[in-house]
């Protein structure tokens, strides 16, 4: 049900094509879900109309949509539903997107159940010392898994040298706000009870992963809890409010994050739950990074949440964060991850730079809050 890619703006006709592709294969399987998956309380044509009468608005009108409009432009019955087509259709894109990626030889992938948080340890044959990644998956809080990003997170794991737990933490909104959150601090409290030092450690994610990334290391900070050696943000998602121009300007330069709008909004409320999306710890661009340690942040100038990055990177800076901000033009939302099996050679720079980044980390002496 999502739209196909258009008006991509100045998006490499390469990459257009890519996703061209990706969105019809992604689409097929809504389809099946929906001819296998009935629902009698869901009148399947008034669900194609609400959500195509929402794609045919722009952006900026949707932001405007106070919480009720928001609550109420779905049935309970509907909204199920969408939710779980539209994990079925997001799961579809991303391994559709890392298809070509291909996992490292000598690759070990080990279950682990981190203080009750599923996970998964994936170890390349070179691991330099000691050093680990908590990776945090995206997927705007309420897709993804371990299984989906497995190829992307092997290959980073194989790229930095180090070993990496990636954190299967629980998805909105059947478990909202704070249970992500929770799980992902459990799993790196976790590490540390495993005797490993948090200096070496590096706590890394993705879109809503980037989120939950800061989220992290603002809860760790307010707990006590000794802060990682550093942090890396791939496109992260930092302001649920919405106040970011590029939520607008950048609208049809984003197919990515253009792909399921709807779920940009319901989100917004069912994520953030009680606690609002101006909960710092929901929108890590109201946070205090006073104390943080050193963090990497990566972006497309062509996405709908550059100002997402940006406005974090100014945020920490004034508050006395080493942080590093790397921009790319004319490529799509975490390209880094999701062109993985790519020849694009800003995949390349883009983790070479990272690399870069963590190794510096590591040579650095460790921050202390």
């Amino acid at each position: 049900m999502a739209s196909d890619v258009q008006h991509p703006g100045q998006l490499r006709t390469e990459i257009i094509e890519y996703l061209k592709k990706c969105v019809k294969n992604s689409n097929k399987a809504v389809i099946w879900f929906a001819l296998k998956n009935r629902d009698k309380a869901v009148d399947l044509k008034t669900l194609k109309a609400k959500i195509q009468e929402d794609f045919g608005r722009p952006f900026k009108d949707r932001v405007q949509m106070g919480y009720v409009e928001r609550r109420t432009a779905f049935t309970p019955a509907e909204l199920s539903y969408l939710i779980r087509l539209y994990r079925v259709q997001a799961d579809s894109l991303l391994k559709n997107l890392m298809r070509s990626a291909t996992v490292p030889k000598k690759f070990s992938f080990k279950r682990a159940n981190g203080n009750g948080v599923a996970a998964e340890w994936q170890v390349p044959r070179v691991v330099d010392g000691n050093r680990t990644i908590l990776y945090i998956h995206g997927g705007g809080f309420f897709v993804g898994s371990v299984a989906v990003y497995r190829k992307g997170t092997a290959a980073l794991a194989e790229r930095f040298h180090t070993r990496l737990l990636s954190v299967d933490y629980r998805l909105a909104p059947e478990h909202p706000f704070p249970a992500g959150l929770d799980d992902c601090v459990s799993a790196y409290k976790w590490l540390l009870s495993g005797n490993i030092s948090p200096a070496d450690i590096i706590i890394a994610g993705d879109s809503a992963g980037g989120a939950l990334t800061l989220s992290t290391l603002l809860k760790l900070k307010q707990s006590g809890i000794p802060l990682p050696r550093a942090a890396v943000c791939f496109s992260p998602v930092t302001d649920l409010t919405y106040s970011g121009t590029t939520w607008t300007s950048n609208e049809k330069t984003d197919p990515i994050i253009r792909f399921m709008p709807s779920m940009c909004y319901i989100l917004s409320v069912l994520y953030a739950a009680e606690a609002g999306p101006k909960n710092p710890l929901v929108s890590p661009l109201f946070g205090d990074y006073r104390s943080l340690p050193p963090i990497l942040i990566q972006v497309s100038r062509h996405e709908m949440l550059y100002s997402d990055a940006t406005g974090v990177a100014e945020r920490a800076r004034k508050d006395g964060v080493d942080v590093t901000l790397q921009e790319w033009d004319g490529m799509m939302h975490v390209f880094q991850g999701l062109g993985i099996g790519t020849s694009w050679p800003e995949v390349s720079d883009a983790l070479t730079k990272a690399k870069a980044f963590i190794d510096k980390a590591f040579q650095s002496a460790p921050t202390r809050a």
